[in-house]
């Protein structure tokens, strides 16, 4: 009892202090500033204001606003130019396989190594055979799993497939087995272990000599040279700097090689397909826009057809009166709101006029020629031969094959039948001067 006592009269004596400490710090804020500490503050700021005077920061600052601005107002345009809004224009309405679609998507995701992605995505589609997929996967999880240990400088697992799949290797050409042979003895060779490459020549080129002696003699000749290779002739091969390219070059080729062996082709057909796409879309736009404006313009030469042409007042049909004919030709003139219907009668008095009539008016709507027009997507999407004639632009058919000239140039057999001059069976080459005969064309194969 005595302890609180002592406490709360403690208190009771703080509390005038602390309320005398709020007065205080209160009226500190209303005290006012002397003459002297208000000449000193001015000239402060003056002397702050001459310095950015004379230091011209504020128009440097202008000037960085100036060099800043002009991209930034640029940025709209590039960003319009950058994305179309109007790539549906150059689609076409076709069905597309969902099920074939569905199919190359998931064989998509299992090249990539997205197993897990893939794994979803096919449980998520209706109809689709799970164990075929799950077959699928099966080889693309194990070249995935050689694939990691190439990529850390580990060759056994591929030299061991490379070995169990030698005779289906062999049935493709391939030389992939040797190659992961040469890349071990040179990854031996340029650590220092010269005579552990020795035992692994001795080893593993035998089998290859008959079809690679040349480079195993010029493998095996670096052995010579072994305590100073990068002075050797050889140097060229056990260059640090040409390591990385000699595995990347191996790994594609395994790649490739397994790819093969499954029935697949070395790149993804959807890959290959949006990357083709993407690279024509521009042509495909400007055509696109092309057909849009010629239709436009036809529809406005319709239109002007149209008004060029009033329609003539037909005779009336015998047995007709004059009075019936009298007040339409009154209404049309009056311009009231029965006139359309008053030109309908005037047009059923003749079914000559009103034939005529509907046809001047209606709008053109023949479908426009669509032309072939060939997009140049470069080397790397030739996957196969395919000649377009370069005067019908059509691609080569059986019944409508290439042919050569004795020129040298190329055509398609319908191309050269249309060039055909008279009875005498002659022809000039489109692109050159030279005449000749249509029986010394020789039809070439691909």
């Amino acid at each position: 009892m005595d302890t609180s006592e002592g406490l709360t009269n403690n208190n009771d004596e703080a509390q005038p202090s602390n309320s005398n400490n709020n007065n205080s710090s209160s009226s500190g804020p209303s005290q006012t500033l002397s003459d002297e500490d208000k000449a000193q503050i001015s000239g402060a700021l003056g002397r702050l204001k001459e310095k950015l005077v004379t230091s011209k920061i504020g128009a440097k600052i202008t000037d960085e606003h100036k060099e800043l601005h002009a991209p930034i107002s640029k940025l709209g345009k590039v960003i319009d130019k950058s994305f179309r809004g109007d790539l549906e224009k150059a689609s076409k309405p076709d069905e597309f396989d969902h099920r074939n679609i569905n199919q190359v998507i998931s064989q998509h995701l299992y090249r990539q190594g997205l197993f897990e992605v893939g794994d979803i995505f096919t449980r998520s589609l209706a109809g689709v055979d799970l164990d075929e997929m799950e077959r699928l996967k099966v080889p693309f999880k194990e070249m995935y799993s050689i694939l990691q240990a190439m990529e850390k400088r580990d060759l056994r697992p591929a030299i061991a497939w490379a070995h169990n799949s030698r005779q289906k290797l062999s049935e493709i050409a391939s030389t992939l087995e040797f190659k992961l042979h040469k890349l071990e003895f040179i990854t031996l060779m340029s650590s220092g272990q010269q005579s552990l490459a020795l035992t692994y020549a001795r080893q593993h080129f035998t089998e290859f000599a008959t079809d690679h002696m040349h480079e195993i003699q010029h493998l095996m000749g670096s052995l010579i040279y072994a305590s100073r290779l990068a002075t050797s002739p050889y140097a060229d091969m056990f260059k640090p700097d040409s390591q990385p390219s000699l595995w990347a070059d191996t790994i594609h080729a395994f790649q490739a090689d397994c790819c093969a062996l499954m029935g697949m082709s070395e790149q993804s057909p959807l890959h290959v397909v949006i990357t083709a796409g993407w690279k024509a879309l521009p042509t495909f736009i400007k055509l696109a826009s092309f057909h849009a404006l010629q239709q436009r313009q036809a529809q406005v030469q319709a239109h002007a057809q149209a008004v060029a042409q009033p329609p003539s007042l037909p005779m009336p049909a015998p047995g007709s009166s004059l009075l019936s004919l009298s007040s339409t030709l009154a209404a049309l003139i009056s311009g009231s709101s029965s006139a359309s219907s008053a030109f309908s009668t005037l047009r059923s008095a003749s079914s000559s006029s009103s034939s005529s009539s509907s046809s001047s008016s209606a709008p053109l709507e023949e479908p426009l020629a669509t032309s072939t027009v060939e997009v140049d997507l470069g080397r790397d999407y030739q996957f196969h031969p395919i000649f377009a004639c370069p005067v019908s632009r059509e691609q080569s058919t059986k019944e409508n094959p290439p042919v050569l000239l004795t020129c040298g140039h190329v055509i398609s057999k319908a191309s050269m039948l249309k060039l055909v001059k008279g009875p005498s069976s002659k022809l000039k080459c489109p692109y050159c001067p030279q005449e000749q005969l249509a029986s010394q064309s020789r039809p070439i194969f691909f």
